[in-house]
Parts: C-alpha cells; sequence; structure tokens
C-alpha cells in the first residue's frame, strides 16, 4: 500500500514511526501529522522507552529529539549503533539543541540528519518523506 495513489496525498510507501520526545505536545503533534497522512505512529518519552520498545517491535523511521531526560537522543543513537546498525540511516532528529556545546562531538561523528526546533509542519512532512525515500532507494 503506498500513500501516493490517489491526488493530494504524499508519494511514500506508509510506515511505522516511533516518535521520541519528552515534550507530550510536541510528540502528540508529531503523531498526529504523521498518522494524518497514513503512518503508523508509536510514542517514546525517552531514549529508555524507545530502546524497550525497538526490543520488541521493528519500526520504518525514529523521529527523536536531542536533549531528554533519562536517555537523550545522543545515547540512543549509541545504542541504536550497538545493538540495530541498520536502523541508524533511519533516525531523524528534531531538536532546538543541536548548537548545545554537549552535543558538538556527536553531531560531528555521527553527522544525522537534524530538522531544527521549531519547524513548519511541511517540513516534517518533507523531512520524513526524505528519510524514507531514502530507504526505499537503498533497498532497490
Amino acid at each position: 500500500m503506498t500513500a501516493g495513489s490517489e491526488p493530494g496525498t504524499l508519494d511514500y510507501a506508509v510506515a511505522r514511526i516511533l516518535v521520541v520526545d519528552d515534550d507530550a505536545a510536541v510528540r502528540e503533534l508529531m503523531a498526529a501529522v504523521l498518522m494524518r497522512v497514513g503512518h503508523s505512529v508509536d510514542g517514546a518519552v525517552n531514549g529508555r522507552e524507545a530502546l524497550a520498545f525497538l526490543e520488541r517491535t521493528a519500526c520504518d523511521l525514529i523521529v527523536c529529539d536531542l536533549k531528554m531526560p533519562v536517555l537523550d537522543g545522543a545515547g540512543l543513537y549509541e545504542q541504536i549503533r550497538d545493538h540495530w546498525p541498520a536502523l541508524l540511516g533511519r533516525v531523524l532528529f528534531v531538536s532546538g539543541s543541536a548548537a548545545m556545546p554537549e552535543y558538538a562531538d556527536f553531531l560531528r561523528a555521527a553527522q544525522p540528519y537534524i530538522l531544527p526546533k521549531p519547524f513548519a509542519i511541511a517540513h516534517l512532512e518533507e523531512a520524513v518523506q526524505r528519510m524514507l525515500g531514502l530507504q526505499s532507494g537503498a533497498q532497490a
């Protein structure tokens, strides 16, 4: 099933997306936007919850805040690298913390895709479409 089969819809396959953000309003907004275009969305409030989810469920994309309590996005990324390296290209960070000095080394080494907060809903949709398109292109 693809979401691009009808006029006005996006042209990428429906995906299972994990949204990880400690701000409930932001997490719920991102989930609502992604569900509106037909994706299946699960949520986690921090990296530790995200890891528990990944232990039991596969997903196509992880949309993750960088700065969170318990286990931040950088720590989650490192755990993904160690346990599910195939997922590394499926992590989209959404963050207002990318310029913080404590993340400079991580960002320089990992070079993840980052959508800066605040962002327009259209930018989130475009970033997700791009990430999903890169995945399907890599699999072809």
